[in-house]
């Protein structure tokens, strides 16, 4: 019994059986074709709007030096404001600034290059408020940001103030021993004028942080 080598087949055979049923493709290649737009056709789209702020990140106030600490590296500081743009914290100042019944859109910020410009950017269903939400965002963010400095200086004020009134104590402690014992009079003179010129510059302070907290609130 002779046996028949198998006949491989060729890219013609391949093409006389798509042939025979090309109608199996095209029905395939329509029914896919209208799966996806019927798909396309039944997801909501989604909009996303884009707000823009500058983010200029200040230097710590030292309130019992002669200066202001450094802000460290720039780049890492406006990581560090888009991470409070992008916080619980905004994001409830947002639902409440807008009166909103539920949690807003969430929000993402992106640095633009080595600049201190923020992209604040929101995805929603509904174009306008996509939009209105952006700049939302970039207002709450404002308020809190000032809100902090401004409490920051209040706090600083409240240090100071502090040390005025301790200053003032010590001072008037001296001036009740020198009314007791009038020949100690050149004895304290020289700690109690230390102390005056102390809290003559705490007092200085004190008047700046309060300006400075007037003006940005």
């Amino acid at each position: 019994m002779n046996a028949t080598p198998d006949r491989e087949l060729t890219l013609r055979d391949y093409a006389h059986v798509l042939a025979r049923r090309k109608w199996i493709v095209v029905t395939a290649v329509v029914a896919a074709v209208a799966a996806a737009v019927a798909l396309s056709a039944l997801q909501k789209p989604i909009y996303q709007a884009s707000a823009q702020m500058l983010v200029k990140t200040q230097p710590s106030v030292t309130i019992f030096g002669n200066g202001s600490s450094s802000v460290g590296d720039p780049k890492r500081a406006v990581q560090t404001e888009i991470k409070v743009l992008e916080s619980e914290v905004v994001s409830q100042r947002v639902r409440k600034n807008l009166a909103l019944a539920s949690t807003p859109p969430d929000v993402t910020g992106s640095s633009d290059g080595l600049t201190d410009v923020v992209t604040v950017s929101v995805r929603s269903g509904d174009p306008t408020s996509a939009r209105i939400a952006a700049d939302a965002y970039v207002e709450a963010y404002i308020e809190i940001k000032r809100e902090q400095a401004v409490g920051s200086l209040v706090s600083a004020g409240s240090e100071l103030q502090k040390k005025v009134t301790e200053l003032q104590t010590q001072i008037d402690a001296l001036d009740q021993q020198v009314a007791g014992a009038p020949g100690t009079a050149q004895d304290v003179a020289p700690q109690r004028r230390v102390l005056v010129d102390q809290q003559g510059l705490f007092k200085q302070r004190l008047d700046q942080l309060q300006v400075d907290a007037a003006l940005a609130t």
